[in-house]
């Protein structure tokens, strides 16, 4: 296909050109998201929320978490309409510029002692800025690099943009665990503060990345011949209403499961199992450096076995997990934790890693920074943005046991069994063959 400015056939990017420009905005998504996460479990039900009751006040803290994911679906479906008409460049370079400002400013705001109920004002302010500029991130970066990836390989080039949903909270995490060496007082005053005000380094390095990528060859192509679609929302919504559906069910059990062990386990570990914050902070660390393999694993896998074989088992692994991590973390074992941690990090790996070229398969290009955006943001919604609220509610009124939460974990789990079983395959060769623009032929059938 050739550009539809010089008439020239755009040049393929390096393997390493598409792996760092993709990822590196996903990075900054997940650290911006991960610091936000890590700081409502430890700081801000204090700083923010002042009560009588630490758990309300974490509570709370948890509900303007909740809050940033309600705005993801928003995000997704403007950046999928503005990416999908005008490219998906110019919305990755805005995605990540918003999201890493409101992050810095979180950094800034003065606390409830200082302006009253302003600062939780702010503060869900912010957030919701956050979560509508992540709502884009993720799409098009999985999208961009699905679209460079050569033929047979677009599992693999996928795993790059999920690698920054690891890549990212590591960086976040070692970022509260230097903080955290701080005294408590320094720590509560000024200490939290500088994870935040650290994401302008990162953006940075970010814009000079992704302004010096290319637009890929599908959507340069695309829109050369006339066929940019004038709503891509709303076609999404009328052609693929069960594809849609079916995507955000298969990633609630992994947002759930992720965010889960991001913030509430690491406020359990801490109160209840009586670790320290910088020990589970860097048993979680650990953790996620595993994804550097097993990412890149699962996805090239399913460039061969196809994707629905390893994501299935990915989530079949999830139902049965769900009854082993508490009673696991509750050992207090050292090794036995870190192993528990290091399975809750990694087990969704066969179903997020696959997942962005399963998912940018199912659609046409036309639409498909929008029906990419919309499925994974609602999942993100109904997943990871309920789950430490829910999973700190149901452990409440179970009388501070985590059993609810196990079912809580194990309902998700099935939940996305039944959602990915029902969607089509899309690798060539197997149960639906996809065409040469990546669309499954049975994907309009499984609607």
């Amino acid at each position: 296909m050739e550009s539809a400015e010089t008439g020239v056939l755009p040049i393929r990017p390096s393997h390493a050109r598409i792996a760092f420009a993709t990822g590196v905005g996903t990075a900054i998504e997940y650290y911006d998201f991960l610091i936000y996460a890590i700081a409502s479990g430890v700081v801000f039900g204090k700083q923010f929320f002042p009560t009588s009751d630490p758990l309300v006040g974490t509570l709370l803290a948890f509900a303007t978490f909740g809050v940033g994911f309600i705005a993801r679906p928003l995000g997704g479906a403007v950046a999928g309409h503005f990416g999908d008409r005008l490219g998906r460049k110019f919305m990755l370079v805005v995605t990540m510029v918003t999201m890493a400002v409101s992050t810095f400013c979180i950094g800034l705001l003065p606390n409830y002692a200082a302006i009253g109920v302003w600062a939780p004002a702010l503060l869900v302010l912010a957030r919701l800025v956050q979560g509508f500029s992540a709502g884009g991130e993720w799409g098009g970066g999985t999208v961009t690099a699905v679209e460079h990836a050569p033929p047979g390989r677009r599992g693999l080039y996928g795993s790059w943009t999920i690698l920054g949903t690891s890549i990212g909270p590591m960086l976040g995490i070692a970022a509260f665990s230097l903080v955290g060496r701080l005294d408590e007082s320094a720590f509560a005053s000024w200490g939290w503060r500088l994870p935040f005000l650290a994401s302008a380094a990162l953006l940075a390095v970010g814009l000079y990345v992704r302004l010096g990528m290319t637009e890929t060859r599908e959507f340069t192509g695309m829109k050369s011949d006339g066929r940019v679609a004038r709503m891509p929302v709303l076609e999404v919504i009328r052609t693929y209403p069960g594809v849609l559906l079916r995507s955000v069910g298969s990633v609630i059990a992994f947002s759930t499961m992720v965010y889960i062990a991001f913030t509430f386990v690491l406020a359990y570990g801490t109160e209840k199992l009586g670790f320290s914050r910088t020990t589970f902070l860097n048993f979680t660390m650990i953790a996620l450096a595993f994804n550097l393999v097993t990412v890149p694993f699962f996805s090239a896998l399913s460039d061969r076995v196809g994707r629905k074989p390893v994501m299935l088992g990915g989530a079949v692994f999830l139902v049965v997990f769900a009854f082993a991590f508490f009673p696991m973390l509750n050992t207090k074992n050292d090794a036995v934790v870190l192993l528990a941690l290091i399975l809750a990090n990694n087990s969704p790996a066969p179903i997020y890693g696959p997942m962005a070229a399963h998912f940018s398969e199912l659609y046409e290009p036309r639409v498909r920074f929008s029906g990419v955006s919309l499925g994974v943001q609602t999942g993100h919604v109904l997943g990871g943005g309920l789950a430490p609220f829910l999973a700190t509610a149901l452990y409440a009124a179970g009388g501070r046991s985590a059993w609810p939460v196990v079912a809580y974990l194990a309902v998700t789990a099935v939940i996305s069994v039944l959602a990915i079983a029902g969607l089509p395959e899309t690798v060539r060769g197997r149960q639906g063959r996809a065409d040469d623009s990546g669309r499954s032929e049975r994907a309009v059938e499984a609607t």
